[in-house]
């Protein structure tokens, strides 16, 4: 992201109710991707990708995920869960992403692992999953962070059916930029990362509610 790598993949429409296959998926992927990019921040809409005419099979993108980690690719899902901060605890094994079904299907494959965050978790698989895992997980979008680490790495954003609107790596530029329409917030919600329920004393530069 420090160049600015962002790709949008379609795949075009072939007839009606036809599943969308591995193949297609690494076609159009690899169509819009930089070769040399190996961590990728991928946000998705699955049924606006596919569209109305055609159906879509986990196993086909899980298969072209697993293609792509095995060219050596890094891969991270948002797999966020905005309900934490309205109130409803966090566990890592039990809450569902709210960002896609995408994060869940990846979190199946046995390789994957989900970042410890309450609101700003990601699914992660490829060979540089560690540099993620054990980034700071108190600050969404601070020095240390996940995002942070994005952009040490150069990492590219992947949008497959989703706008751009929805990159959430802008957030992290927003707070390095103090902009005035958002503001630090500390969330102490109950979380449950594996070994019981703690306070991870969360802090997210969050929209202000008096600025529209």
């Amino acid at each position: 992201m420090g160049t600015g790598q962002v790709f949008s993949a379609g795949i075009p429409f072939r007839g009606e109710r036809e599943i969308l296959t591995t193949r297609e998926i690494l076609f159009a992927i690899h169509k819009v991707l930089d070769a040399d990019c190996d961590v990728i921040e991928v946000h998705s809409s699955i049924p606006t990708l596919s569209g109305l005419k055609r159906g879509t099979a986990k196993w086909s993108f899980l298969r072209a995920i697993r293609e792509l980690v095995r060219q050596g690719k890094t891969l991270l899902f948002p797999a966020f869960t905005f309900s934490y901060s309205a109130g409803k605890e966090f566990n890592i094994h039990h809450s569902p992403s709210e960002t896609g079904v995408l994060a869940d299907w990846v979190l199946s494959l046995p390789e994957a692992r989900r970042t410890p965050n309450p609101i700003f978790s990601f699914v992660v698989i490829g060979p540089k999953s560690p540099l993620f895992l054990n980034a700071d997980h108190h600050d969404a979008y601070g020095p240390r962070s996940v995002f942070a680490v994005l952009e040490e790495q150069n990492a590219g954003a992947l949008m497959l059916g989703a706008a751009w609107d929805y990159l959430s790596f802008l957030h992290k530029m927003e707070q390095q930029h103090a902009v005035p329409y958002r503001e630090f917030k500390t969330f102490n919600i109950l979380a449950d990362f594996g070994n019981g329920p703690v306070d991870p004393d969360m802090r997210v530069y969050v929209r202000r509610r008096d600025i529209n």
